[in-house]
Order: structure tokens, then C-alpha cells, then sequence
């Protein structure tokens, strides 16, 4: 609701006072908004003071500016021109629907800006947590506080970006896929492999995938390389052959992979989907 409802500099502070900034935010005058570099793409702005150093803005962005370079060159300007502060900023683009909570951290040759973006017709519960988050941020020092925001606020781009990718790896890997099955069933075979191989990924970091660091990488090579057809050389008999399959049961052809664990659970079992579609295959 805070997040929905952040529609103005009232809501805005709203945001700021769940974060822990209890005195009254005052407005900054075009004196105090030159001295603070502020872009032309901020139309109004509130100040709140948190604890020692702590400071927090509620901003209004102009209709006519850009979300992301708006706030960029906003934090990039506060970082030079009030270095002793510990920012924190809710800014929101009532036109667009649109609210970000930005923070940032700055050495003597960058700034690194951190930031939730949210579009507030299309609210996701990951942008709540992470307002949870920085709500459940405070420390003991305004030190603490604000490096637990920018450590929340860089882990939720991250995790925003991995996303973003993975949803059009999915969508791609989908459209790929021969056979004439329907869409849902394609995304969804096609999700089942991307979950698959992400998970052997964090294995193959381990070395626990024949104590080879490159195994996914090095096996579709050697495949391609030999007329290819991946999916049926190499992922089926690895999946269903060898990673479902104890030890000491494998084939030939499954301990030809060399030292893999046996996982007995049911990520690597067929799907009664695959079984419907085995001749569908994904190109390599």
C-alpha cells in the first residue's frame, strides 16, 4: 500500500518515516535545491533528518523527465556536493506511475547508485520485501544502516536484472522448440530445462560435476563440434540416465561423464509433459 499510494510528497514521506526518518520533512527552497545540484528533473522536493548523518528526500520528478537519468544525475550530484551526508531518496513520476527508492555509495573515483525501480499499476511482491527490508535496516550506527540499505538495494537490482533474463532466455527457448506443441506447454518444457540448468550450474561451481568447472560449457563443445544434438546426446542421458540413476546402476554411457552425483529427487525424473512430447526437441 505504501508503495501504491506514494502518488505525492505526502506519500513519499510516508515511505521515508517506514524507513525510520521520524522528524518532520520540510520543503527545500530554490536556495538549498542550487546549492544540492539539483537537475532540472525535479519539479518539488521534501527533507527529512534521520539519525546523525542520515538524511532523506521525497522528490517529484518533472513529466517530461527521464525516471533513471533523472535520479543518476541527482545522486551522482549529492555524492559531490554533500559527501558527508548518507542519502537515501523516494522519488516518484506521478504521470508515469512510477516510484523508485534510490541510495548510494560513493570512493574517491565512483559512485556506485543502487535503486528499486516499481511500476506502481503492476506492483510485484518482491518490491514489498524489499521495502520490508530496508525497513528492518536499521543498526546500531547511521554507518550501518545506510551501507545495509545500498547492500538491499544492489542485491535487488541484481536479482531484477537475473530475471529479466531469465524470463527471455525462457521465451526464446520456447520459440525454439519443434513439434507443433502449444504455447504454455512450450514455455513450460522450456522452463524445466532453464531450471535444470541452473542448478547444475551452482553444482558445476562446486566441482562436484566430474570436478570440471567448464562441464556444461565443455560438453556442448565437444557436441557441437560432433554433428551437435545436445539435448538428445548429451542432457538426456546426463538427466535421466546418470543424475537420476545411483552409481552403481549407470550405464556405460552414464559413467562416461565421469564423477556425478546421484540426486534422488524429482528435477531430473521426466515429466509426464516429456513423455507426451519426446520427439520435441530443442535446437542446439
Amino acid at each position: 500500500m505504501l508503495l501504491r499510494d506514494a502518488t505525492s510528497l505526502d506519500g513519499a514521506v510516508a515511505i521515508l518515516r517506514e524507513l525510520g526518518f521520524t522528524d518532520p520533512a520540510l520543503p527545500l527552497d530554490s536556495t538549498a535545491r542550487t546549492a544540492l545540484g539539483f537537475p532540472q528533473g525535479i519539479q518539488s522536493a521534501w527533507i527529512t533528518q534521520g539519525r546523525d548523518s542520515l538524511r532523506g528526500l521525497a522528490v517529484d520528478l518533472k513529466t517530461s523527465s527521464e525516471t533513471r537519468e533523472t535520479l543518476t544525475s541527482f545522486a551522482n550530484a549529492l555524492a559531490k556536493r554533500s559527501p558527508q551526508l548518507l542519502w537515501i531518496v523516494v522519488a516518484f513520476a506521478i504521470s508515469r506511475r512510477e516510484l523508485a527508492i534510490v541510495c548510494w555509495s560513493s570512493t574517491v573515483s565512483r559512485t556506485r547508485v543502487v535503486s528499486l525501480f516499481c511500476n506502481q499499476d503492476r506492483l510485484f511482491e518482491s518490491d514489498a520485501e524489499t521495502l520490508c527490508a530496508l525497513s528492518a535496516a536499521a543498526g546500531d550506527t547511521d554507518l550501518t544502516t545506510h551501507a545495509r540499505w545500498v547492500d538491499v538495494l544492489g542485491r535487488e537490482a541484481i536479482t531484477r536484472r537475473f530475471f529479466r533474463a531469465l524470463q527471455a532466455v525462457v521465451g526464446e527457448l520456447a520459440d525454439s522448440l519443434a513439434g507443433g506443441i502449444d504455447r504454455a506447454d512450450r514455455r513450460e518444457l522450456a522452463l524445466l530445462y532453464v531450471s535444470r540448468l541452473i542448478f547444475l550450474s551452482f553444482l558445476e561451481t562446486k566441482g562436484w560435476l566430474n570436478g570440471d568447472f567448464g562441464f556444461l560449457g565443455n560438453g556442448y563443445s565437444r557436441c557441437v563440434a560432433d554433428n551437435g544434438s545436445y539435448q538428445k546426446k548429451v542432457l538426456e542421458p546426463l538427466f535421466f540416465g546418470t543424475l537420476n540413476t545411483a552409481v552403481q546402476s549407470r550405464s556405460r554411457r552414464a559413467r562416461s561423464f565421469g564423477r556425478i552425483p546421484f540426486l534422488n529427487g524429482g528435477l531430473f525424473a521426466r515429466s509426464h509433459l516429456e513423455k507426451r512430447h519426446r520427439h520435441s526437441v530443442f535446437p542446439d
